[in-house]
Protein backbone atom coordinates (compact mmCIF):
# COMPACT_ATOMS: atom_id res chain seq x y z
CA UNK A 1 0.00 0.00 0.00
CA UNK A 2 0.96 3.61 -0.84
CA UNK A 3 -0.44 6.71 0.14
CA UNK A 4 -1.58 9.39 -2.50
CA UNK A 5 -3.31 11.90 -1.17
CA UNK A 6 -4.16 13.26 2.73
CA UNK A 7 -6.51 15.85 3.42
CA UNK A 8 -5.95 16.63 7.24
CA UNK A 9 -8.68 19.05 9.59
CA UNK A 10 -8.66 19.48 13.44
CA UNK A 11 -5.59 17.31 13.77
CA UNK A 12 -3.05 18.77 16.53
CA UNK A 13 -1.51 21.46 14.56
CA UNK A 14 -2.68 20.87 11.34
CA UNK A 15 -6.12 22.29 9.80
CA UNK A 16 -7.51 22.03 6.42
CA UNK A 17 -3.98 20.95 5.18
CA UNK A 18 -3.50 18.67 2.43
CA UNK A 19 -0.79 16.52 1.25
CA UNK A 20 -0.65 15.33 -2.57
CA UNK A 21 2.21 12.28 -2.55
CA UNK A 22 1.74 11.78 -6.16
CA UNK A 23 3.62 12.75 -9.49
CA UNK A 24 2.88 15.94 -10.94
CA UNK A 25 1.83 16.06 -14.13
CA UNK A 26 4.47 15.67 -17.21
CA UNK A 27 6.69 13.24 -15.16
CA UNK A 28 7.22 10.00 -16.45
CA UNK A 29 4.95 8.69 -13.54
CA UNK A 30 2.29 11.46 -13.49
CA UNK A 31 0.17 10.19 -11.30
CA UNK A 32 1.50 7.52 -9.12
CA UNK A 33 2.53 7.52 -5.35
CA UNK A 34 5.57 9.24 -4.52
CA UNK A 35 8.35 6.61 -3.79
CA UNK A 36 9.54 8.98 -1.01
CA UNK A 37 8.96 12.17 0.81
CA UNK A 38 10.62 14.35 2.52
CA UNK A 39 9.09 16.72 5.43
CA UNK A 40 10.95 19.34 6.37
CA UNK A 41 10.17 22.06 9.15
CA UNK A 42 11.04 23.68 12.71
CA UNK A 43 10.49 22.05 15.97
CA UNK A 44 7.13 21.44 16.77
CA UNK A 45 5.71 22.33 13.19
CA UNK A 46 4.76 18.24 12.67
CA UNK A 47 6.93 16.30 10.98
CA UNK A 48 7.19 13.68 13.66
CA UNK A 49 3.37 13.80 14.24
CA UNK A 50 2.75 13.24 10.75
CA UNK A 51 5.02 9.88 10.91
CA UNK A 52 3.24 8.64 13.50
CA UNK A 53 -0.47 9.68 12.25
CA UNK A 54 0.69 7.58 8.80
CA UNK A 55 1.54 4.49 10.88
CA UNK A 56 -1.65 4.43 12.33
CA UNK A 57 -4.02 5.41 8.85
CA UNK A 58 -1.68 2.17 7.74
CA UNK A 59 -2.59 -0.17 10.03
CA UNK A 60 -6.68 1.59 9.37
CA UNK A 61 -6.52 0.90 6.13
CA UNK A 62 -5.03 -2.89 6.75
CA UNK A 63 -7.02 -3.93 9.25
CA UNK A 64 -10.24 -1.84 8.40
CA UNK A 65 -10.72 -0.83 11.88
CA UNK A 66 -14.11 1.06 11.87
CA UNK A 67 -12.65 3.32 14.84
CA UNK A 68 -10.41 6.49 15.25
CA UNK A 69 -9.75 6.79 19.37
CA UNK A 70 -7.50 10.35 19.42
CA UNK A 71 -8.78 13.21 21.57
CA UNK A 72 -8.41 15.43 18.59
CA UNK A 73 -11.35 14.20 16.96
CA UNK A 74 -9.87 15.39 13.70
CA UNK A 75 -11.19 14.88 10.22
CA UNK A 76 -9.27 13.04 8.07
CA UNK A 77 -10.10 11.59 4.01
CA UNK A 78 -7.08 9.53 2.79
CA UNK A 79 -6.67 7.97 -0.70
CA UNK A 80 -4.18 5.16 -1.06
CA UNK A 81 -3.01 3.21 -4.06
CA UNK A 82 -3.67 -1.10 -3.25
CA UNK A 83 -1.40 -3.23 -5.63
CA UNK A 84 -2.66 -0.36 -8.82
CA UNK A 85 -6.02 -0.29 -7.46
CA UNK A 86 -7.51 3.14 -5.61
CA UNK A 87 -8.92 2.56 -2.12
CA UNK A 88 -9.66 5.33 0.04
CA UNK A 89 -11.39 6.08 3.69
CA UNK A 90 -12.40 8.76 5.98
CA UNK A 91 -12.08 9.49 9.65
CA UNK A 92 -14.79 11.81 11.03
CA UNK A 93 -16.73 11.92 14.69
CA UNK A 94 -13.79 9.09 15.27
CA UNK A 95 -16.08 6.87 13.29
CA UNK A 96 -13.97 5.41 9.69
CA UNK A 97 -15.82 4.94 6.57
CA UNK A 98 -13.84 2.46 4.12
CA UNK A 99 -14.87 2.53 0.54
CA UNK A 100 -13.66 0.39 -2.46
CA UNK A 101 -14.27 -2.53 -0.06
CA UNK A 102 -14.08 -4.72 -2.97
CA UNK A 103 -10.26 -4.48 -2.81
CA UNK A 104 -10.23 -5.89 0.49
CA UNK A 105 -9.35 -9.23 -0.18
CA UNK A 106 -6.41 -7.55 -2.11
CA UNK A 107 -5.14 -6.18 1.11
CA UNK A 108 -5.82 -9.42 2.73
CA UNK A 109 -3.58 -11.25 0.38
CA UNK A 110 -0.84 -8.92 1.70
CA UNK A 111 -0.97 -10.01 5.20
CA UNK A 112 1.81 -11.57 6.92
CA UNK A 113 3.58 -11.31 3.63
CA UNK A 114 4.59 -7.35 3.69
CA UNK A 115 5.42 -5.45 6.18
CA UNK A 116 2.48 -2.73 6.31
CA UNK A 117 5.11 -0.13 8.23
CA UNK A 118 8.36 0.30 9.77
CA UNK A 119 8.77 2.76 11.82
CA UNK A 120 12.17 3.83 12.29
CA UNK A 121 12.43 6.69 15.10
CA UNK A 122 14.98 9.54 15.91
CA UNK A 123 16.18 7.95 19.11
CA UNK A 124 16.02 4.59 17.99
CA UNK A 125 16.98 2.07 20.61
CA UNK A 126 20.28 0.89 21.26
CA UNK A 127 20.45 -1.36 24.33
CA UNK A 128 20.62 -4.49 22.48
CA UNK A 129 23.79 -6.21 23.55
CA UNK A 130 23.20 -9.40 24.64
CA UNK A 131 24.09 -9.43 28.46
CA UNK A 132 24.35 -13.60 28.80
CA UNK A 133 26.86 -15.96 26.73
CA UNK A 134 24.54 -16.31 23.19
CA UNK A 135 24.03 -19.64 23.31
CA UNK A 136 21.97 -19.31 26.81
CA UNK A 137 20.63 -16.28 25.23
CA UNK A 138 19.12 -18.31 22.20
CA UNK A 139 18.18 -21.22 24.45
CA UNK A 140 15.31 -19.19 26.02
CA UNK A 141 11.71 -19.17 24.26
CA UNK A 142 12.16 -16.57 21.31
CA UNK A 143 10.14 -13.60 20.95
CA UNK A 144 7.70 -13.33 18.00
CA UNK A 145 7.74 -10.73 16.24
CA UNK A 146 4.60 -8.97 13.99
CA UNK A 147 6.15 -8.42 10.91
CA UNK A 148 3.10 -6.49 10.04
CA UNK A 149 3.76 -3.70 11.97
CA UNK A 150 7.61 -2.94 13.13
CA UNK A 151 8.71 -0.22 15.44
CA UNK A 152 12.60 -0.17 15.87
CA UNK A 153 11.75 2.41 19.27
CA UNK A 154 10.95 -0.85 21.20
CA UNK A 155 11.39 -4.32 21.56
CA UNK A 156 11.09 -5.37 17.85
CA UNK A 157 14.35 -4.10 17.34
CA UNK A 158 16.16 -6.45 19.74
CA UNK A 159 13.71 -9.55 18.47
CA UNK A 160 15.12 -8.90 14.92
CA UNK A 161 18.88 -8.91 16.29
CA UNK A 162 18.14 -11.87 18.13
CA UNK A 163 16.75 -13.67 15.36
CA UNK A 164 20.08 -12.89 13.02
CA UNK A 165 22.05 -14.17 15.84
CA UNK A 166 20.09 -17.22 15.96
CA UNK A 167 20.74 -17.59 12.24
CA UNK A 168 24.44 -17.28 12.58
CA UNK A 169 25.04 -19.19 15.26
CA UNK A 170 22.76 -21.91 13.29
CA UNK A 171 25.36 -21.62 10.21
CA UNK A 172 28.30 -21.87 12.60
CA UNK A 173 27.31 -25.28 14.21
CA UNK A 174 26.56 -26.50 10.48
CA UNK A 175 30.03 -25.26 9.46
CA UNK A 176 31.34 -26.98 12.09
CA UNK A 177 29.59 -30.37 11.58
CA UNK A 178 30.76 -29.99 7.69
CA UNK A 179 34.65 -29.61 8.90
CA UNK A 180 34.01 -32.69 11.52
CA UNK A 181 32.82 -35.10 8.88
CA UNK A 182 36.09 -33.70 7.03
CA UNK A 183 38.27 -34.85 9.53
CA UNK A 184 40.35 -38.14 7.53
CA UNK A 185 40.25 -36.49 3.88
CA UNK A 186 43.32 -35.26 3.02
CA UNK A 187 44.50 -31.38 4.17
CA UNK A 188 45.04 -30.18 0.91
CA UNK A 189 41.20 -31.69 0.08
CA UNK A 190 40.13 -30.61 3.63
CA UNK A 191 40.98 -26.52 2.82
CA UNK A 192 39.54 -27.07 -0.53
CA UNK A 193 35.91 -28.64 0.26
CA UNK A 194 35.52 -25.91 3.40
CA UNK A 195 36.42 -23.08 0.94
CA UNK A 196 33.84 -24.24 -1.68
CA UNK A 197 31.46 -25.00 1.55
CA UNK A 198 31.63 -21.16 2.42
CA UNK A 199 31.46 -19.93 -1.10
CA UNK A 200 28.28 -22.22 -1.86
CA UNK A 201 26.61 -21.43 1.94
CA UNK A 202 27.19 -17.45 2.64
CA UNK A 203 26.46 -16.59 6.75
CA UNK A 204 23.64 -14.51 7.30
CA UNK A 205 26.33 -11.85 8.26
CA UNK A 206 28.16 -12.17 5.26
CA UNK A 207 25.13 -11.70 2.96
CA UNK A 208 24.21 -8.36 5.43
CA UNK A 209 28.26 -7.54 4.40
CA UNK A 210 27.51 -8.32 0.64
CA UNK A 211 24.31 -6.47 0.37
CA UNK A 212 25.40 -2.81 1.43
CA UNK A 213 27.15 -3.23 5.20
CA UNK A 214 30.87 -3.18 4.38
CA UNK A 215 30.58 -0.41 1.46
CA UNK A 216 28.70 1.54 4.36
CA UNK A 217 31.13 0.94 7.14
CA UNK A 218 34.09 2.05 4.92
CA UNK A 219 32.81 5.42 5.76
CA UNK A 220 33.54 5.17 9.34
CA UNK A 221 36.79 3.82 8.36
CA UNK A 222 35.62 0.07 9.89
CA UNK A 223 35.37 -3.58 8.95
CA UNK A 224 33.28 -6.85 9.47
CA UNK A 225 34.80 -9.44 11.04
CA UNK A 226 33.70 -12.09 9.28
CA UNK A 227 35.69 -14.74 11.46
CA UNK A 228 34.51 -15.82 14.44
CA UNK A 229 36.68 -17.23 16.76
CA UNK A 230 33.91 -18.42 19.59
CA UNK A 231 30.10 -18.78 19.16
CA UNK A 232 29.87 -18.43 23.03
CA UNK A 233 31.76 -14.52 22.67
CA UNK A 234 29.78 -13.41 19.95
CA UNK A 235 26.77 -10.72 21.13
CA UNK A 236 26.76 -8.09 18.11
CA UNK A 237 28.35 -7.86 14.74
CA UNK A 238 32.05 -7.90 14.91
CA UNK A 239 33.24 -4.42 13.82
CA UNK A 240 37.10 -3.66 13.87
CA UNK A 241 39.22 -1.14 12.57
CA UNK A 242 40.09 -1.21 9.32
CA UNK A 243 43.23 -2.82 8.91
CA UNK A 244 43.10 -3.96 11.88
CA UNK A 245 42.37 -6.99 14.10
CA UNK A 246 41.27 -6.06 17.47
CA UNK A 247 37.55 -6.18 17.73
CA UNK A 248 35.48 -2.92 19.11
CA UNK A 249 32.82 -3.66 21.88
CA UNK A 250 29.56 -2.91 20.80
CA UNK A 251 29.21 -0.62 23.49
CA UNK A 252 32.42 1.60 22.57
CA UNK A 253 30.83 2.17 18.71
CA UNK A 254 29.67 5.56 17.89
CA UNK A 255 26.09 6.65 18.06
CA UNK A 256 26.37 7.24 13.87
CA UNK A 257 27.62 3.82 13.72
CA UNK A 258 25.18 2.39 15.74
CA UNK A 259 22.61 3.94 14.22
CA UNK A 260 23.42 2.83 10.80
CA UNK A 261 23.51 -0.71 11.49
CA UNK A 262 20.33 -1.04 13.41
CA UNK A 263 18.41 1.17 11.13
CA UNK A 264 19.39 -0.23 7.78
CA UNK A 265 19.78 -4.17 8.53
CA UNK A 266 16.21 -4.57 9.65
CA UNK A 267 15.22 -3.27 5.75
CA UNK A 268 17.23 -6.07 4.41
CA UNK A 269 15.75 -8.55 6.48
CA UNK A 270 11.94 -7.46 6.38
CA UNK A 271 9.99 -8.17 3.40
CA UNK A 272 9.35 -4.63 2.27
CA UNK A 273 7.42 -4.74 -0.78
CA UNK A 274 4.36 -2.09 -0.56
CA UNK A 275 5.91 -1.47 2.70
CA UNK A 276 5.46 2.45 4.05
CA UNK A 277 8.55 3.31 5.93
CA UNK A 278 9.28 6.33 8.04
CA UNK A 279 12.53 7.50 9.23
CA UNK A 280 12.66 10.34 11.35
CA UNK A 281 15.73 12.45 11.44
CA UNK A 282 17.85 10.06 9.27
CA UNK A 283 20.79 12.49 10.00
CA UNK A 284 21.42 11.97 13.60
CA UNK A 285 24.53 11.32 14.85
CA UNK A 286 26.19 10.98 11.16
CA UNK A 287 29.08 13.33 9.68
CA UNK A 288 28.18 15.23 6.64
CA UNK A 289 29.74 12.88 4.11
CA UNK A 290 27.63 9.85 5.72
CA UNK A 291 24.64 12.11 5.09
CA UNK A 292 25.41 12.82 1.56
CA UNK A 293 24.44 9.26 0.55
CA UNK A 294 21.90 8.00 3.08
CA UNK A 295 19.05 8.26 1.63
CA UNK A 296 19.99 6.14 -1.37
CA UNK A 297 21.02 3.74 1.16
CA UNK A 298 17.57 3.49 2.54
CA UNK A 299 15.94 3.39 -1.07
CA UNK A 300 18.33 1.39 -2.20
CA UNK A 301 17.42 -1.72 0.45
CA UNK A 302 13.46 -1.43 -0.45
CA UNK A 303 13.14 -0.18 -4.06
CA UNK A 304 9.51 -1.25 -3.57
CA UNK A 305 8.65 0.69 -0.26
CA UNK A 306 7.16 4.02 0.02
CA UNK A 307 9.40 6.07 2.02
CA UNK A 308 8.42 9.27 4.05
CA UNK A 309 11.57 11.26 5.97
CA UNK A 310 11.71 13.85 8.48
CA UNK A 311 14.76 16.14 8.81
CA UNK A 312 16.30 18.98 9.70
CA UNK A 313 19.25 18.54 7.43
CA UNK A 314 19.80 20.22 3.83
CA UNK A 315 22.20 17.95 2.96
CA UNK A 316 19.43 15.42 3.36
CA UNK A 317 16.55 17.71 1.88
CA UNK A 318 19.15 17.81 -0.96
CA UNK A 319 18.25 14.64 -1.76
CA UNK A 320 14.61 14.99 -2.97
CA UNK A 321 13.19 16.64 -6.18
CA UNK A 322 11.14 19.64 -4.99
CA UNK A 323 7.81 18.08 -5.59
CA UNK A 324 8.83 15.55 -3.01
CA UNK A 325 9.59 17.81 -0.28
CA UNK A 326 7.16 19.43 2.18
CA UNK A 327 7.88 22.80 3.90
CA UNK A 328 5.93 22.62 7.44
CA UNK A 329 5.65 26.20 8.43
CA UNK A 330 3.75 28.08 11.05
CA UNK A 331 0.58 30.29 9.39
CA UNK A 332 -0.64 33.16 11.82
CA UNK A 333 -3.23 31.45 13.89
CA UNK A 334 -0.42 28.89 15.24
CA UNK A 335 -1.33 26.07 12.87
CA UNK A 336 0.96 24.12 10.07
CA UNK A 337 0.72 25.42 6.51
CA UNK A 338 2.86 23.83 4.10
CA UNK A 339 4.36 24.48 0.44
CA UNK A 340 6.20 22.23 -1.86
CA UNK A 341 10.38 22.69 -2.01
CA UNK A 342 11.88 25.23 -4.42
CA UNK A 343 15.79 24.86 -4.64
CA UNK A 344 16.38 21.79 -7.20
CA UNK A 345 17.90 18.29 -6.35
CA UNK A 346 21.29 18.06 -5.19
CA UNK A 347 21.58 22.15 -4.95
CA UNK A 348 24.21 24.03 -2.80
CA UNK A 349 23.18 22.27 0.94
CA UNK A 350 23.09 26.95 1.78
CA UNK A 351 20.69 27.36 -1.00
CA UNK A 352 18.55 24.87 0.81
CA UNK A 353 19.03 26.73 3.89
CA UNK A 354 17.84 30.29 2.39
CA UNK A 355 14.66 28.57 -0.32
CA UNK A 356 13.50 25.77 1.70
CA UNK A 357 14.18 26.54 5.69
CA UNK A 358 14.16 30.13 5.37
CA UNK A 359 17.10 30.99 6.94
CA UNK A 360 17.68 35.01 6.10
CA UNK A 361 21.56 34.28 5.92
CA UNK A 362 23.37 31.01 6.08
CA UNK A 363 25.92 33.19 8.33
CA UNK A 364 25.92 33.41 11.97
CA UNK A 365 25.56 36.80 14.01
CA UNK A 366 30.03 36.69 14.37
CA UNK A 367 29.99 35.92 10.24
CA UNK A 368 27.33 38.94 10.02
CA UNK A 369 29.53 41.61 11.82
CA UNK A 370 32.90 40.14 9.71
CA UNK A 371 30.60 40.75 6.47
CA UNK A 372 29.73 44.41 6.97
CA UNK A 373 33.57 44.61 8.44
CA UNK A 374 34.59 43.37 4.52
CA UNK A 375 32.10 45.96 2.84
CA UNK A 376 33.51 48.87 5.04
CA UNK A 377 37.17 47.62 4.29
CA UNK A 378 35.88 47.82 0.12
CA UNK A 379 34.78 51.01 1.08
CA UNK A 380 37.61 52.72 2.39
CA UNK A 381 39.89 51.26 -0.24
CA UNK A 382 38.07 53.03 -2.56
CA UNK A 383 38.78 56.35 -0.99
CA UNK A 384 41.69 55.98 0.16
CA UNK A 385 44.74 58.40 -1.14
CA UNK A 386 47.61 57.34 0.57
CA UNK A 387 48.82 54.24 -0.77
CA UNK A 388 50.74 52.76 2.15
CA UNK A 389 47.55 52.64 3.73
CA UNK A 390 45.46 51.51 0.85
CA UNK A 391 48.04 48.51 0.71
CA UNK A 392 47.08 47.95 3.91
CA UNK A 393 43.86 47.71 3.68
CA UNK A 394 43.61 45.44 0.56
CA UNK A 395 45.85 42.96 2.73
CA UNK A 396 42.88 43.01 5.67
CA UNK A 397 40.61 42.80 2.63
CA UNK A 398 41.95 40.16 0.82
CA UNK A 399 42.86 38.50 3.84
CA UNK A 400 38.88 38.67 5.49
CA UNK A 401 37.66 37.88 2.04
CA UNK A 402 39.37 34.40 1.49
CA UNK A 403 39.00 33.18 5.36
CA UNK A 404 35.61 33.87 4.78
CA UNK A 405 35.13 32.93 1.04
CA UNK A 406 33.30 36.53 0.83
CA UNK A 407 35.08 37.60 -2.29
CA UNK A 408 34.00 34.32 -3.99
CA UNK A 409 30.69 34.39 -2.42
CA UNK A 410 29.89 37.91 -2.98
CA UNK A 411 27.04 38.07 -5.03
CA UNK A 412 25.34 35.80 -2.36
CA UNK A 413 25.78 38.27 0.68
Amino acid sequence: MKFKKIEISNYYQFNNISFEFTYPEGHPKAGRPLEKVCFIGQSASGKTTLLRLLKELTKIAKEKIERFDDNSNPKIQVVTDVSGSEYSFEIQNKKIEHSNKNIRDIINSLKDKEASYIYIPADIRHDIDFEENIVEELAKPQKTINKEYIDLSGEDIRTIWTQIMHRLVAHQEKEMEYRVNLTFEKAADIFEKIDQWKHENKSPLEKIADAFLREMLLMFDLEIDLEIKRIDSLNFIQLKRKNSSQIIPFDKLSTGTKQIILSLVPLFELNTTNSVILVDEPERSLYPDVQQSIIKNYTQLAPHAQFFFATHSPLIAAQFEPFERFILEFDDEGFTKIKQGFAPEGDDPNDFLTKDFGLQSVLTETGLKKWDEFIDLRQKIKFEKNEDEKVELINQYLELGTSYNFILNEKNY
